[in-house]
């Protein structure tokens, strides 16, 4: 591509050499401003095309103001419906931490005070009904439910249910669960007005690019009307701002 290129800028300088009585130099600076007039033009039809495509998708002003209160709105009752629902969900966890803090305090006064029916009370009056009733087996039996029963009292006090801790334990993980899902739904509000401030940014980015291209027109209209003194110095200018 390049050798065909140097042979067709050879031929053409060629040309203009045979069709006119200017030097070779001279020649070759028309050559040289053709072809960046042309390279330029290219640049300029190229910018005009990808600045309309980014124009056909872009929105207005407005409408990126208008979408983000709507969005963020949107995002504002989202947040104030969880906040409801969580307030629900700790409300009915609350409730049923008092009833086990109620069902801990009854279990307490139970292992303080245990109401234990003594079997003894229906076994002695029978002593005295059965006289045929071997003494001793009946003293024998009565012993292992004496020594059963107390057994079961040793164990009773030997176990001690520590239900307020469990309670606070409960208490504390609705409480972090609450929290957790409130810097959820603050975070999700921020990352939203974030999008919204990247939007913004496109916009305002397309609008310099608007200016950069009404800029560059209006170079190359005004050279080509007075001549291309200065050209490449102004496209040079323009390009580097790009």
């Amino acid at each position: 591509m390049q050798a065909q290129f140097a042979e067709l800028y050879m031929t053409k300088l060629l040309a203009k050499l045979r069709d006119s009585n200017k030097t070779p130099e001279a020649v070759a600076a028309e050559l040289q401003d053709a072809l960046v007039y042309c390279l330029f033009e290219f640049v300029a039809k190229q910018t005009k095309q990808n600045l309309l495509d980014k124009l056909a998708h872009i929105e207005t002003r407005d409408a990126l103001q208008r979408a983000a209160s709507a969005r963020k709105a949107q995002v504002q009752a989202g947040y104030v419906q969880e906040k409801h629902e969580l307030q629900t969900v700790v409300q009915e966890r609350e409730g049923t931490l008092h009833l086990l803090e109620r069902l801990a305090e009854e279990v307490e006064q139970g292992r303080r005070y245990p109401s234990v029916s003594n079997p003894v009370c229906f076994d002695v009056p029978s002593l005295s009904q059965d006289k045929q009733i071997d003494i001793s087996t009946k003293v024998k039996r009565t012993t292992r439910k004496i020594e059963t029963l107390s057994k079961q009292v040793r164990a009773l006090y030997a176990r001690p249910i520590d239900l307020s801790t469990i309670c606070y334990s409960r208490k504390k993980s609705v409480f972090t669960r609450a929290i957790c899902a409130t810097h959820h739904a603050q975070n999700d509000l921020r990352s939203k007005d974030a999008e919204v401030k990247r939007r913004e940014q496109d916009y305002m980015t397309l609008l310099q690019m608007k200016q950069w291209y009404v800029q560059f027109r209006e170079t190359i209209v005004s050279h080509i009307k007075h001549g291309c003194a200065g050209l490449n110095l102004r496209l040079t200018c323009l390009l580097t701002q790009v």
